[in-house]
């Protein structure tokens, strides 16, 4: 399993191997095309972390489009067998002539692998919004693998004050290659739907 991540809302407690790193990329389209984005990032594991940065280019109907720059730290670790967990760290800027702090977020996530072929995954954590109160963020997840090629995933999450639903699937299209596709979707019809198409390439041992 490569657990969750990638454009996935909840994170897994698990981090790269030694010396690998990874590339994501991925296109967020919503119903309608009121909201596009595209995405794109790198994260490597430098010792005992993996430390990561990515860029996100957000467009909203009948509004100019704005992007953003993101580090990451997340560290984990295996507490047994069975039970991991770990801390991420992120902050967010805009660039640009209107360029400025966003926010930044602290995240717990904890993962409980109840077979090889099933995991959970948890997390809690807090958003911290520039000049505006910060926001809960919670998320669940499962993740079944029923091919060692295929992975699906079901997720429900708390971001902005709001309750999403995902589901998806990641397939290993080629050593070192893998697609994403998902559906997300306001828990109760307050957020329009979105596809989400994903690439992630592995770089490394």
């Amino acid at each position: 399993m490569h657990g969750a991540g990638g454009h996935h809302a909840v994170d897994d407690a698990f981090l790269l191997d030694a010396g690998q790193c990874e590339f994501e990329s991925w296109f967020e389209r919503e119903s309608g095309g009121a909201r596009n984005l595209l995405h794109a990032g790198l994260g490597c594991r430098v010792g005992p972390v993996e430390l990561g940065v990515a860029g996100d280019r957000q467009r909203m109907s009948g509004a100019p489009a704005t992007t953003t720059v993101s580090p990451q730290v997340k560290w984990a670790r295996q507490l047994d067998a069975r039970w991991s967990a770990g801390v991420v760290l992120s902050a967010m800027w805009q660039t640009g002539a209107e360029g400025r702090y966003q926010g930044s977020t602290v995240l717990v996530p904890v993962s409980w692998r109840l077979r090889d072929d099933l995991a959970l995954h948890v997390n809690a954590g807090r958003d911290f919004v520039a000049h505006e109160q910060g926001a809960n963020r919670t998320g669940i997840a499962a993740e079944w693998a029923p091919l060692p090629s295929v992975s699906l995933l079901a997720e429900r999450f708390r971001q902005g004050r709001v309750d999403y639903w995902r589901l998806g699937g990641r397939w290993s299209v080629a050593p070192g290659w893998s697609v994403d596709l998902s559906r997300a979707a306001g828990v109760r019809g307050g957020a329009a739907p979105w596809w989400t198409l994903g690439v992630t390439r592995s770089l490394g041992s």
